[in-house]
């Protein structure tokens, strides 16, 4: 059954939780049993009443009000417990996801929309979240209920029980049955909302070219379309919803309606006094009307069972391999790759066994044309992709055996995507390097010419309120500021003007003084001085050497050098 799989699901992650979570049911289950005794004890009271027995109306009155303070003092502990349990259970849900996300592999990252993996934190985890809050505080209780008043009710009388609740079981399956495929459709639906977001997220990010090139019909047919399929499933949804709900008015109605018949027949027979019917009624309508009560949530529970498999869809995401234990370096060498080969596609493959060493202290460039593979080694030495075969080495350590986040405190990366969070240029700088003093932060932010900035200035979403050269500098600063012994940088001064990039470039020497330091340009008139240039070209390095070297040698290096010198002619 799905739902006994989403709630072991969900538990899995809250065993720690298991004591608490049992101790509240115990204290929601002796609740249910002082107000099912009070009811019992009102048909005694009743029956005191018709026999004019004086001295039993009085006990039975005392009882009663014992009973009644007993069960107010335990209201609220099962009050408190059941709504603390739920925000308990809440905020792992919200962590565990959380944690899910930002341990994911970048290639799950990679072949994933963005607008789905929104809709699913958005959506799908908060519509869990208010599901799990509406199922603590109510429809535990009202199972509970109806478990304790049942077994009152059996107490009481089993022959009216076994006839008044013998149908329960018969409705209870035909909503089950019909309630099944809301399941289904939820899941639909959900998806369908996350490809409608996908949709969304492209447009807001791209308006601009969305608008030059007149496609905004284009796109509003293609959101339409995911919205339809959305009112679709809802549609169905409810159309099976609507089936339910005479079973549901049945559930409701009709075992009391026996109840009330074959009950006044007991009495009349003298196997049931007047007062235990009249408490029978009490705990039976209770029971009825607490089952009633979660028959009108199925499609509630259904939607979440939908919503849960999409969520739970994120738990199996395939992590980063963080099977590494070192922490230490080995060697001095920063970096080696022997035989790498990888590809993104098995069909198509990227790198094709490359081999070369750095150097402590280093700078090397690599170059080639675009999709030769340049890009793909920074990735795979910082790990965010694992090699197909071959080996990584960084200092001395195979890749794999590292620890990621020791691994990355040696490495400093700046992306072909000058990527900024919400906040300020300073905050920015500071990213990941919070002990780093103020002194140090100014120092790496005049280094790259954004001193003249109100550095408290908001960057606005994505670095959006900066230009293309600010931001690239705000990148080129923050990775500067971490000092790692490793600097990686992938074009760092592509949207850079002359003066821009002479101050990247005199801040690079300033600071990577006697770092390891790859850079990936295209500019190759900004890599004339490095120590050693990787040219590559299909995937694979086919030179290496100075400038003046492969010039001299007239090779590949030598035909984009004097093609680039021609376009800028």
């Amino acid at each position: 059954m799905r739902f006994i799989h989403t709630i072991r699901r969900f538990m899995s992650i809250n065993k720690d939780y298991l004591p608490a979570f049992y101790l509240t049911l115990g204290f929601l289950l002796v609740n249910q049993g002082l107000v099912a005794y009070i009811n019992y004890t009102i048909g005694n009271l009743t029956d005191s009443i018709t026999a004019a027995n004086l001295t039993a109306f009085g006990t039975q009155l005392l009882l009663l009000a014992a009973v009644q303070l007993l069960h107010l003092a335990t209201e609220y502990q099962v009050n408190y417990r059941v709504n603390h349990l739920s925000e308990c259970f809440v905020k792992r849900l919200r962590i565990h996801t959380y944690k899910k996300i930002t341990n994911a592999s970048m290639k799950w990252l990679d072949e994933n929309q963005l607008g789905d993996i929104i809709s699913r934190i958005n959506g799908d985890l908060n519509a869990l979240v208010n599901q799990i809050n509406t199922f603590m505080t109510w429809q535990l209780a009202g199972l509970i209920t109806f478990v304790v008043y049942t077994a009152a009710c059996f107490f009481i009388h089993v022959k009216l029980s076994l006839v008044s609740f013998g149908i329960v079981p018969v409705l209870a399956i035909l909503q089950f049955l019909t309630g099944r495929p809301i399941a289904k459709l939820c899941e639909k639906r959900s998806a369908a909302e996350g490809q409608a977001n996908s949709v969304f997220v492209g447009l807001i990010g791209g308006l601009g070219i969305i608008k030059s090139f007149r496609s905004e019909q284009h796109f509003s047919q293609k959101y339409n379309r995911q919205v339809d399929k959305t009112v679709a499933a809802n549609v169905k949804s409810f159309s099976l919803e609507f089936l339910m709900y005479p079973l549901q008015i049945l559930m409701g109605y009709l075992p009391n309606i026996i109840t009330l018949v074959f009950g006044s027949y007991l009495v009349i027979n003298g196997e049931l006094s007047i007062g235990m019917l009249f408490s029978y009624i009490l705990l039976s309508t209770s029971a009825m009307d607490s089952i009633g009560s979660l028959s009108w949530q199925v499609r509630n529970i259904y939607d979440t069972i939908g919503i849960s498999e999409r969520i739970f869809g994120i738990w199996d995401i395939e992590e980063e391999n963080t099977d590494g234990r070192l922490i230490t370096k080995a060697t001095d060498i920063p970096v080696t790759f022997e035989h790498i080969q990888f590809s993104y596609r098995p069909e198509q493959p990227v790198i094709s066994n490359i081999s070369f060493t750095v150097r402590p202290g280093e700078h090397i460039a690599i170059v080639g044309a675009s999709g030769s593979g340049k890009s793909t080694v920074m990735k795979l030495l910082s790990g965010f992709y694992t090699a197909d075969a071959g080996t990584i080495f960084v200092f001395g350590n195979r890749l794999e055996d590292w620890d990621k986040e020791r691994l990355r405190e040696h490495i400093s990366y700046v992306g072909q995507d000058s990527f900024l969070f919400p906040g300020s240029i300073y905050s920015n700088v500071a990213l990941g390097s919070q002990h780093a003093s103020e002194e140090r932060i100014l120092a790496c932010i005049r280094a790259v010419g954004l001193d003249n900035l109100n550095l408290h200035t908001p960057t606005g979403e994505r670095g959006v309120l900066l230009s293309g050269g600010q931001k690239q500098r705000v990148c080129v600063a923050r990775a500067l500021l971490k000092d790692a012994d490793i600097l990686l940088m992938d074009e760092p001064t592509s949207a850079l003007d002359t003066e821009s990039e002479y101050y990247v470039q005199q801040a690079v020497k300033e600071f990577a003084v006697e770092r390891t330091c790859i850079t990936i340009a295209h500019r190759l008139s900004t890599i004339l001085h490095t120590d050693r240039i990787l040219c590559m070209k299909d995937g694979q390095i086919v030179e290496t050497g100075s400038h003046a070297e492969l010039m001299e040698r007239g090779g590949v290096y030598k035909q984009l050098y004097l093609k680039q010198q021609n376009e800028f002619a």
